[in-house]
């Protein structure tokens, strides 16, 4: 979007609301909120709704913080503060530090409600109160996402306001993708995509409404602009594979990610700290280079990464989200799945302190020795020991339910080894139909081994290649372009009467 057309529909909402305006920093994507705040605060604030936009929420409290110091008034900077405790589609909200950041402003409702200075401001912070009033979390999302519709409804050329509502209606999709919500998101944010193609809201949120097989190639516009429109945010960088590993585009994948470490490590090395080794993204590049052959660019990331995990498991803390060791145990059993052996032996970790890591390394021992009888036995067992004791059984409804189908396959693959043909396969299957009503992955499949791909595999070891290839094409259509389950299937398609080709299982590959 040009500068000029972004000036002028600031302009305009002005007019509506008696505030003022101005332009966030390029790198974080062209923003501008209108506002009544002090010029002092206006780059602190603006800033801080460009990081809020592109889901880098530490940073944005941080610059939310620096607007209050500069305008103490400023009722909307604390707004920007205690929205940025809210990580909406990862489904965790910090609300004691949202409270807090919203006490600062005044001590109940009604106090801070009287210092929004114009009928705009006022319903985005009766919004915020909603998100953080009575009653648990499902019922304030669903109250904050009302108040939202309610601004939107009365400002529906306020860009903001539009991306903010469209994001509240993801946020209500608590058990998983929920297609009638993401639509709603599209259409909202499609009505502002053409007058405001650099703002980061729009584009960031146009990428998660479409983020699946089905929907992909709709938001392949938003994923080749985000990227380029926020060159400074890491989650922008990244972001873009989500449509890229969809499509699947592996290239386009591996190169996203290797962009957000870029930025990554800017950063870290502005803090003075080492370069990142773990994490989302390099688990998503490690994944994507496998699928174009290419182990040797895979094999080093695991071993740094592997490296942090070592430090962890000594006591050594890296700030950030996520557990290097965790990174480790999924990469390590990619690496097993890809490649059938074993990158080095695993670290050892103690299952009372870190039971969801020690699960998912039995998990790689399991698939590792697939097929004999004896040690496949030990693996399950350790691995029902660190299920007993894992935290994720209790929460978000998706790792619980990973957790289950993994187990469902350790009962399958123990009685193949046994010899118990029908129980394993029958076993397997159920492993597979829990998986298929599973959220659709919006990334590297969430069980390592995918269900549908083992059944193939186990399936073609009998010679049962019509049973295989039905069951390789179904793990297609939950990963389209997954190498493993296109080899697979086309070798089980060969042994068919009606001679079926790959492209029967309406998967492509750029």
């Amino acid at each position: 979007m040009r500068r000029s057309t972004l000036l002028a529909a600031a302009a305009a909402v002005w007019l509506v609301s008696g505030s003022v305006s101005a332009q966030a920093p390029a790198s974080q994507g062209e923003v501008a909120f209108a506002n009544s705040g002090a010029p002092a605060a206006q780059a602190s604030f603006q800033r801080g709704v460009g990081l809020l936009h592109n889901f880098q929420y530490p940073q944005a409290v941080k610059a939310f913080q620096e607007a209050q110091r500069a305008d103490p008034g400023f009722a909307m900077a604390y707004w920007g503060e205690a929205m940025a405790e809210n990580y909406t589609v990862w489904m965790e909200q910090h609300p004691d530090k949202a409270r807090a950041a919203l006490a600062k402003l005044g001590p109940n409702r009604a106090a801070r409600l009287a210092k929004a200075k114009t009928p705009r401001e006022r319903g985005f912070l009766e919004a915020v109160e909603a998100l953080y009033g009575q009653g648990s979390k499902e019922q304030r999302d669903f109250a904050y996402s009302a108040r939202m519709e309610q601004l939107y409804r009365a400002y529906p050329r306020d860009v903001d306001a539009a991306s903010f509502y469209a994001l509240s209606l993801l946020g209500l999709a608590h058990k998983g993708r929920h297609f009638g919500l993401y639509m709603r998101s599209a259409a909202i944010l499609e009505e502002h995509f053409p007058g405001h193609r650099r703002h980061p809201g729009v584009v960031h949120y146009l990428i998660h409404s479409y983020d699946d097989p089905v929907h992909a190639p709709l938001g392949l516009r938003a994923a080749r602009l985000y990227g380029e429109i926020a060159p400074g945010s890491h989650h922008a960088q990244h972001m873009t594979s989500h449509i890229f590993i969809a499509l699947p585009d592996w290239p386009a994948t591996i190169q996203a990610n290797r962009k957000a470490m870029e930025v990554v490590n800017r950063d870290r090395a502005a803090e003075g700290r080492k370069p990142g080794a773990c994490g989302h993204y390099l688990e998503w590049m490690h994944y994507a280079h496998f699928q174009v052959d290419q182990a040797d660019k895979a094999a080093p990331i695991l071993a740094a990464c592997r490296t942090r995990a070592a430090a962890e498991l000594a006591g050594v803390k890296d700030p950030g989200r996520g557990s290097p060791t965790r990174s480790y145990a999924t990469m390590r059993a990619q690496t097993i799945v890809e490649t059938g052996a074993a990158p080095t032996p695993a670290l050892a970790v103690d299952p009372s302190r870190f039971p969801a890591q020690e699960f998912d390394l039995a998990y790689g021992d399991l698939l590792l020795v697939r097929g004999k009888a004896a040690p496949l036995a030990t693996a399950r067992a350790r691995l029902k020991a660190a299920a007993a004791k894992s935290p994720f059984a209790g929460m978000h409804p998706l790792a619980a339910k990973r957790q289950n189908i993994i187990l469902v396959q350790a009962d399958g693959l123990d009685a193949l080894a046994a010899g118990r043909r029908d129980e394993g396969l029958a076993a397997l299957r159920k492993a597979a139909e829990i998986e298929r009503t599973m959220e659709v992955p919006f990334g590297p499949p969430m069980v390592e081994k995918p269900s549908f791909e083992l059944l193939g595999d186990e399936l073609a070891a009998l010679g049962r290649q019509a049973e295989a290839a039905e069951a390789y094409a179904a793990a297609l259509k939950l990963a389209p372009g997954r190498k493993r389950s296109l080899a697979g299937y086309a070798l089980a398609s060969k042994g068919r009467p009606d001679g079926v080709s790959t492209a029967a299982a309406g998967t492509h590959t750029h």
